[in-house]
């Protein structure tokens, strides 16, 4: 599958990519003349994986006479990027899950101690009182 972006020529903008199988018959843009201030080139993506410890920024277009290549660029997440993204997690399933939230907060009241062996009943109530 070949990609053709057009540029205005002027101010060396991307104004649309497209597939070129799809657009034209011939599989290939038509050549225009310039004094259409457009034309046509073949277009490229670079656009590595990131995983969740990456952050992905771009893209950005380099238009060269024969091509424009779109690409995007990885780079590891800071450890405030890496402690932001946990607190959202952390706070989207205290949201999610009312029953966690409860007890998290009857531990951090002290009203369910780790280890003090707390009969189910005790527990019960002390979820409840946080519901």
């Amino acid at each position: 599958m070949s990609k053709f972006a057009l540029i205005q020529i002027s101010t060396q903008e991307v104004l649309k990519v497209v597939d070129g199988q799809k657009r034209f018959r011939s599989g290939l843009p038509p050549v225009l003349k310039d004094e259409k201030d457009v034309k046509w080139l073949n277009y490229v993506e670079d656009n590595p994986p990131a995983d969740q410890t990456q952050v992905r920024s771009g893209p950005v277009d380099v238009i060269t006479n024969t091509k424009v290549t779109r690409t995007w660029t990885v780079r590891s997440k800071t450890l405030q990027e890496i402690s932001d993204a946990k607190s959202i997690r952390a706070l989207a399933m205290f949201d999610a899950n009312p029953e966690f939230k409860a007890l998290i907060m009857s531990l951090d009241k002290g009203t369910i101690v780790p280890g003090g062996n707390v009969g189910q009943e005790k527990l019960i109530h002390a979820l409840e009182d946080e519901l």
